[in-house]
């Protein structure tokens, strides 16, 4: 145990192929996924879902509800890249992350996310945190990779979050890590997209 991020936590490695994206980005998915999962179970998470349940004003309005928990994670957790924060808080050095076998994907648990004294993380960790909030309160959700940068378009490079809304027979993005508004997602210059169901 050791307690850098301002709450005890406990880190485990997994290896993936650092030279097949299409593997390292599988292995990562199931990763956030069960994250996610066992995250939507934790106290923490529950808490957060019921205070967007509360502040919530008209039950019936499921994308109320959905925006309220968009806007909960995009005003309490900053963006950092991944390397940054394996540095500030982890003591990794950088010169150990440069190459592709020291290249790290770092997944917080939302439960140990929420907690830290400055939540901080990147899109997979952001994107991991809602889903957990929405399997919470029994959404359904969906993870959706990307490939979206023009320097390496064969690699997936973000992701973010999708929920059914039930009333609306419709889905809607959460991209709280890049995006200014419930709904926004990246179109323009996506090389290719891929869904992957949550729960």
């Amino acid at each position: 145990m050791t307690t850098s991020f301002g709450i005890p936590y406990r880190v485990s490695r997994q290896s993936t192929s650092p030279w097949n994206n299409d593997r390292s980005t599988t292995d990562t998915i199931a990763t956030m996924r069960a994250l996610a999962i066992s995250g939507s179970h934790s106290p923490h998470i529950r808490a957060i879902a019921n205070e967007c349940l509360r502040q919530s004003t008209n039950q019936e309005d499921i994308r109320g509800l959905v925006r309220c928990i968009y806007h909960w994670v995009k005003g309490h957790i900053t963006f950092a890249e991944d390397e940054a924060i394996a540095h500030t808080l982890l003591g990794v050095s950088y010169d150990s992350m440069n190459t592709p076998e020291g290249a790290i994907d770092l997944i917080i648990a939302p439960e140990v996310l929420v907690q830290m004294t400055n939540p901080v993380g990147d899109c997979d960790c952001f994107s991991t945190l809602l889903a957990s909030i929405l399997l919470a309160l029994e959404f359904h959700a969906w993870f959706v990779s990307i490939k979206v940068d023009p320097s390496e378009p064969d690699r997936w490079s973000h992701v973010y979050v999708m929920t059914y809304l039930p009333d609306e027979e419709t889905t809607v993005a959460l991209d709280a890590s890049h995006g200014n508004y419930l709904g926004w997602e990246k179109t323009n210059g996506v090389f290719e997209r891929k869904e992957w169901y949550i729960g």
